[in-house]
């Protein structure tokens, strides 16, 4: 293998370059973080007991994160992201029954405002012992910081679009010069983790790809699970693309990052292209349908008053789903849950 120094282009024939290798099967998994609610405590879940209780009339793929609030539903490894999301739907499911019995809802978001712990989604993915780790990850990240850009949606305010990104003590740059050797909560990195038991359900090394935030709809979520899957699965691993020397890659990263957490629409400085304008490619190259994500939202909907900012808030905004205040004071909290999670709903 060999590292390949280019100039950037700014424009969209230089993506071709990470795309242009053989195409491999690989394997694919997610963890995705959810809040229990406790409508009759009207708070997060805080009874241990009871918690266990559903846990243990659940499959082992479910299990619970650090806090007792924290719900973590996993996947088995597939090789398409179809059947990923059926199993994802499908375990969801059966844990609403359950949990609904015990009057708990499920919240698919990634911050209510509360305090509490931030939520996540965890891609995991595998090539039997071909990864070629380091050139696949370095190649993969302008992709992934781009996609998980997209798809940010913990809003604080219309500019800042992911309180998780930046608050968050779990996600941070990987280390550009060693990637395998990024700490395990970059937002790229070697998982090397193997355990086969309810906290853990892996046997080999993956790589592991952190989002800011959970797309708190089951149509952002498949969407983001064909890109990232896709990407990994069509992504250059014979030669490590490098625009820049290391220096100046690791201050277009950092720049590219910062800039995310106080502006509205990323800008990748890596591949000098607005991240909106990656993920608009990656459909197109991938043949997927592009959504309006939460960011294209933002950018593309014409807001024709206050009223229309609100709801567009409102929609990414996790905080105003509980905290029923300003323009929501009529609505009913358990009206709002419901919404809420319904929109994880096929």
């Amino acid at each position: 293998m060999k590292d390949v120094i280019m100039n950037p282009l700014g424009c969209l024939t230089m993506l071709d370059k990470y795309f242009n290798c053989k195409r491999r099967n690989v394997t694919i998994g997610v963890e995705v973080e959810m809040y229990l609610w406790d409508l009759e405590a009207g708070s997060l879940l805080e009874d241990e007991h009871l918690l266990n209780d559903c846990l243990a009339k659940l499959p082992i793929t479910v299990t619970r994160d650090y806090y007792v609030y924290q719900l973590e539903v996993r996947t088995n490894p597939h090789k398409n992201p179809e059947d990923l999301v059926k199993e994802f739907i499908d375990t969801l499911n059966l844990c609403r029954k359950v949990f609904s019995a015990q009057n708990i809802r499920i919240l698919p978001v990634s911050w209510l405002g509360y305090g509490e712990m931030f939520n996540g989604v965890h891609f995991h993915f595998r090539n039997g012992n071909s990864n070629h780790f380091d050139t696949t990850m370095f190649n993969m990240y302008p992709f992934v910081l781009a996609l998980t850009d997209c798809f940010r949606n913990t809003a604080v305010n219309d500019k800042c679009l992911s309180n998780r990104f930046v608050n968050s003590q779990h996600i941070s740059l990987p280390n550009l010069t060693n990637i395998t050797r990024s700490n395990r909560y970059s937002d790229i990195a070697v998982n090397r983790h193997r355990e086969n038991d309810r906290h853990r359900l892996k046997s080999v090394n993956t790589i592991e790809v952190r989002t800011f935030d959970v797309p708190y709809d089951i149509d952002y979520l498949r969407n983001l699970t064909e890109l990232m899957f896709n990407v990994f699965k069509h992504i250059n691993y014979n030669e490590k693309i490098k625009l820049y020397e290391d220096e100046e890659t690791r201050k277009r990263f950092v720049k590219s990052r910062e800039e995310i957490m106080i502006h509205a629409f990323g800008y990748n400085h890596y591949l000098e292209m607005l991240n909106v304008d990656i993920y608009k490619w990656l459909c197109n190259r991938f043949n997927i349908k592009p959504l309006i994500v939460p960011v294209v939202f933002n950018k593309e909907c014409k807001l024709r008053n206050q009223s229309d900012f609100r709801n567009n808030a409102r929609k990414m905004a996790t905080r105003r789903f509980l905290k029923v205040e300003d323009h929501s004071k009529d609505l009913n909290v358990k009206e709002v849950l419901q919404e809420v999670e319904e929109q994880f709903v096929l």
